[in-house]
């Protein structure tokens, strides 16, 4: 049976969604925008330094390249928050970007209706980024029917943090299941 728009508990996933793409954007445009100009500054203060003390140059350059870990972190974390869904190539980009990120090689087959929610959409990439934690290689399937998203990961790693959307899967209307080698996701999406 497909869950109501209106249930509580696919209220409580989109308002969470919500939460954690607000969180993403104040990240993205606040914490890592400074420390980008932080290093475009350190870098010009450099130059101004060639021709001076040689001494304090490379202290600067150690900040610089501290800034850029810190502002590459601060991506990767972003990313954790919420994916990057809106961009192009969508679901399929977020999930091989993830795969990428963690150097997990992955196979990914993404089957989606034109009009789906957002929270599933949302739902399919943590169940999939979480199913990728412990593993070298996986393999991502979503195919959908008139009634439901279905979702097959299977990999050489644990799945044991992909049992934690349980809840979330579930307050969407459907299941989640883990075997040993991956998991099965059902939602109805209509």
């Amino acid at each position: 049976m497909p869950a109501d728009p209106d249930d509580l508990g696919a209220r409580l996933v989109r308002q969470a969604d919500s939460d954690r793409r607000a969180l993403e954007r104040e990240l993205h445009e606040g914490a890592q925008q400074e420390l980008v100009a932080i290093a475009v500054q350190l870098q010009l203060a450099m130059k101004d330094l060639d021709e001076g003390d040689g001494r304090v140059r490379p202290q600067l350059e150690q900040v610089a390249d501290e800034v850029r870990r810190a502002a590459v972190q601060l991506q990767r974390l972003a990313r954790q928050i919420y994916p990057p869904l809106a961009g192009v190539g969508g679901l399929t980009a977020a999930v091989r970007s993830a795969a990428a990120a963690l150097g997990v090689r992955a196979t990914i087959d993404v089957d989606l209706p034109s009009e789906l929610r957002e929270e599933l959409l949302v739902t399919v990439y943590f169940c999939s980024v979480a199913a990728f934690q412990d593993a070298s290689r996986v393999a991502v399937s979503v195919r959908h029917d008139e009634r439901e998203l279905a979702v097959e990961i299977s990999g050489d790693g644990s799945c044991d943090r992909a049992a934690a959307m349980r809840d979330r899967v579930e307050a969407l209307g459907g299941t989640l299941s883990v075997r040993a080698t991956g998991l099965s996701v059902a939602i109805p999406w209509s």
